[in-house]
């Protein structure tokens, strides 16, 4: 979506960077915060701090109601996406248009949905075991994500046989600026990716020396995050001709294959897609 958004993929790869900066602000913001006010809350504490109990309370029901189950909702789905390009998870045993406000859902129920709930299910019950023993599997899992990342940006670089910066150029008769919304929009798509460093001071309470460890964890965390994701999509914009990531999995593309997929196919083969699933 942020390349059909902005049209090149240098505009795209600048709102990934200018998403970053911005989410880096914020994180300094809320490192700031954290070190004045180490307690259980985060944003709410500092809203309630700020402008009293009525705002800091709407927000944390919206947070919990909308934003949190919304989020986790999304995760669930992607699950279940990627896995099924793994194992046969084609069975729909409900289906439905929906047509809500000027807008058609096509609502399904199958085997997808039970995948997406289970994990859900799963996770919930291990977060709910012990705060270190979730946290001991969180790192697992992130140390296992990066580490695939990794992996994609040194096959692409080091064993692609399509990799070319000339991929990077705005392709000829595209328009090479396309307006501040269109690049607004891409870097909406990307704010949603780095986001989860305003969840870090909801825990301050529970941290250790938290003058010093929380602004270190958001700085260093958000400065991690900020180059991989940077240094992947630039894998991405290498390895793979401009149309071929136009064309990749997103609402307009329901059925095609996503990015990361194309770009492992190029130096993995018809495996490729797979794996990186």
């Amino acid at each position: 979506p942020m390349a059909q958004a902005t049209g090149s993929p240098w505009l795209a790869l600048l709102a990934w960077l200018a998403a970053g900066l911005l989410s880096l602000a914020g994180a300094l913001t809320y490192a700031e915060l954290g070190a004045l006010m180490p307690d259980a809350g985060g944003e709410y504490l500092y809203l309630r701090a700020a402008y009293g109990d009525l705002p800091a309370f709407l927000f944390g029901w919206m947070r919990m109601l909308v934003g949190a189950s919304g989020s986790i909702a999304i995760f669930g789905v992607g699950f279940a996406t990627f896995l099924s390009a793994v194992l046969p998870l084609d069975a729909v045993w409900m289906r439905k248009s929906i047509h809500i406000f000027g807008q058609t859902t096509d609502w399904e129920f199958g085997i997808k949905q039970v995948v997406a709930i289970s994990a859900i299910l799963l996770l919930s019950a291990l977060n709910c075991l012990r705060v270190t023993f979730a946290g001991r599997v969180q790192t697992l899992l992130v140390t296992a994500k990066v580490a695939a990342i990794a992996g994609i940006v040194a096959g692409v670089f080091f064993f692609g046989k399509s990799g070319d910066w000339s991929h990077l150029l705005t392709p000829p008769g595209t328009a090479a600026w396309r307006g501040f919304q269109a690049f607004g929009f891409a870097m909406i798509s990307a704010l949603w990716a780095y986001d989860g460093w305003n969840n870090m001071p909801m825990v301050a309470g529970e941290v250790k020396d938290p003058q010093q460890n929380v602004p270190r964890a958001l700085i260093l965390g958000m400065l991690i995050v900020l180059i991989v994701y940077g240094l992947v999509n630039l894998a991405y914009c290498y390895a793979l001709p401009f149309s071929e990531i136009l064309s990749s999995n997103s609402s307009m593309h329901r059925d095609a294959l996503p990015v990361a997929a194309k770009a492992a196919r190029t130096f993995l083969g018809d495996q490729g897609p797979r794996l990186v699933s």
